[in-house]
């Protein structure tokens, strides 16, 4: 099976479909949003134009968009660059 994309679903996404009566529905079809991604030869700073859309960013493979290398959270980029911004203002 190769993705067209990658895509998240939350747990309240899945309890609200198994209410409605959907559990018989494959994850694909539930999974309405299609996450950005990046590639690990990106500067971190691309992921800054992504995090306001998605909690998490799958890093995939230049060569195959199906190879999931890694994935980056929201506060692991934020978290980095308030670190950066804090030492930058303690300099003299």
């Amino acid at each position: 099976m190769t993705p067209a994309a990658w895509s998240s679903i939350t747990q309240e996404q899945l309890d609200r479909s198994i209410s409605e009566g959907k559990q018989e529905m494959t994850l694909g079809s539930l999974c309405e949003e299609r996450l950005p991604y990046l590639r690990p030869d990106l500067p971190l700073e691309m992921a800054l134009h992504y995090v306001y859309r998605s909690e998490l960013i799958p890093v995939v493979s230049r060569a195959d968009l199906r190879k999931l290398e890694g994935v980056i959270s929201r506060d692991a980029v934020l978290s980095k660059y308030m670190t950066d911004e804090a030492a930058e203002a303690d300099l003299p």
